[in-house]
């Protein structure tokens, strides 16, 4: 979020935002979450699903949706309804991770469109959908957004955690991102995507 440059006088949909205001400025942010404890205190904030939001067409200047928020969701139905509240020429921010990330490599999860999984996060297990580059694109171009960027990240840690322990594994990952971020056929396998797409 930090290299992105938002219009200070735009209207933000902060979805999934656990209370993260990312520092941005603008006219107004509306934060959404699941979780009504990390909405507590917040102000502009409304406890709801990403898939359906109590808000009119057509409101929005821009999206976030950063974490692994998507991941918890139905991929279609959350785009769909960013879509519907976007307005035209809006941009949309979101983060998901991805089925080709080298984590899954060898994995029943590996490459597959839309795949339900366990993790452990922070020593607790989770349930959630891996989804393929692919099929996040099939809907995007479905849903007629323009993609105007993709970044890739974790590309080297789940590769490298096959062989060494998961702190090194990102420890090394991260340096070695800047070189594997320049090679086609490597930065596919980014663990986690960004994609910046305009309405």
């Amino acid at each position: 979020m930090n290299s992105y440059t938002f219009k200070t006088e735009s209207v933000i949909l902060n979805a999934g935002s656990a209370g993260n205001d990312y520092g941005i400025k603008c006219k107004e942010m509306i934060h959404v979450d699941i979780a009504d404890k990390k909405l507590k205190g917040i102000k502009n904030s409304i406890v709801a699903n990403i898939e359906c939001m109590p808000f009119e067409s057509d409101k929005f200047d821009y999206i976030i949706c950063v974490g692994s928020v998507i991941n918890y969701s139905d991929a279609f139905a959350s785009l769909s309804e960013f879509y519907r509240v976007l307005k035209k020429n809006g941009i949309l921010i979101f983060e998901y991770e991805n089925s080709k990330g080298y984590e899954y490599l060898g994995k029943e999860e590996f490459k597959q469109d839309a795949i339900l999984t366990n993790i452990i996060y922070m020593g607790e297990k989770h349930q959630q959908w891996l989804y393929s580059y692919k099929y996040i694109e099939r809907i995007l171009n479905e849903l007629n957004f323009n993609v105007l960027k993709k970044i890739p990240f974790h590309i080297c840690d789940g590769l490298l955690s096959h062989f060494i322990c998961d702190t090194n594994a990102v420890n090394m990952g991260n340096i070695l991102d800047k070189v594997c971020k320049q090679i086609p056929f490597i930065k596919n396998h980014g663990n986690n995507n960004i994609m910046i797409c305009k309405k």
